[in-house]
């Protein structure tokens, strides 16, 4: 990802695993006279541990995967338990949390 100091965004999301980390380190990096949090916020939405060590720190949003799993056995159990039954797709709605580290903050 390539952010120059004329683009007009303030803050910017990445969802693969180990690019947000690399987003902040290169965007905040000084050849690139962007710098994050100053010019532009960085997010991920996966809360990898790595995003600890990153130089700015990332805020990331934590989906609650023990959560997610849980409803994930508990749907598929069902539906081996009630075979016969007719389903329907369903939307559910998992938790999740937002760990605010230096990449967001002003």
């Amino acid at each position: 990802m390539t952010i120059t100091r004329a683009s007009s965004e303030d803050g910017t999301t990445v969802t693969a695993a180990l690019v947000p980390v690399g987003s902040a380190s290169t965007v905040g990096a000084a050849p690139t006279g962007v710098n994050v949090p100053g010019d532009v916020l960085v997010i991920g939405f996966d809360g990898i541990s790595s995003g600890e060590y990153s130089v700015p720190t990332l805020t990331a949003v934590v989906t609650d995967f023990r959560g997610m799993a849980n409803t994930s056995v508990s749907l598929l159990m069902r539906r081996i338990e009630h075979s016969d039954d007719e389903f329907y797709p369903q939307t559910v709605n998992v938790g999740y949390r937002l760990i605010e580290r230096e990449s967001t903050r002003r």
